[in-house]
């Protein structure tokens, strides 16, 4: 099993690598934001609170770079560090694309690395998620659904959190 040097050393460097190949032909992009996260809604109620991953408010801080944009394509990279639903805190990096849908509203997925005693038996892992989210203008809301798969996430479980842009 990798080690969570190793699976932040690749997300970096993927990251370093992509970033300025979309950023060359961008339309638009260039944003950071602040994360502000979260709630957390588990769609198995009992189960959540039988293992003790029924906490819906999962405060924490973190950082976005929306690194692309043309037409209704959008890609971003956030990372950060929140109180999870076991209450125990978590780290999370993700690389995003996204499609606008109509008005803000869009929807896309992302490749998410999740770092954290709760999830997985302790074991970071990266997880393809849908996302879908509304940009407010100087905000952005949004949602991924982390559906229940084996070990990795015993419950399924819908995430929000804000991203306030930066000026």
């Amino acid at each position: 099993m990798p080690t969570f040097a190793n699976l932040t050393a690749k997300i970096i460097v993927l990251i370093t690598v992509l970033t300025p190949m979309f950023a060359a032909s961008a339309d638009a992009g260039n944003v950071w934001s602040i994360n502000s996260y979260g709630l957390a809604y588990h769609f198995e109620r009992a189960e959540a609170k039988r293992i003790n991953s029924d906490n819906e408010v999962n405060p924490g801080l973190g950082v976005r770079y929306d690194f692309y944009a043309s037409g209704r394509h959008r890609w971003y990279a956030e990372a950060g560090i929140y109180y999870d639903s076991g209450r125990r805190w978590a780290k999370t990096a993700d690389i995003t694309w996204q499609y606008q849908l109509i008005g803000g509203l869009r929807g896309g997925v992302g490749a998410f690395f999740f770092y954290t005693p709760t999830y997985n038996r302790g074991n970071a892992f990266i997880a393809p998620l849908p996302v879908v989210s509304y940009d407010f203008g100087s905000a952005v809301l949004t949602m991924a659904y982390a559906p229940k798969y084996r070990e990795k996430n015993v419950i399924n479980t819908l995430g929000a959190f804000l991203s306030w842009k930066l000026p």
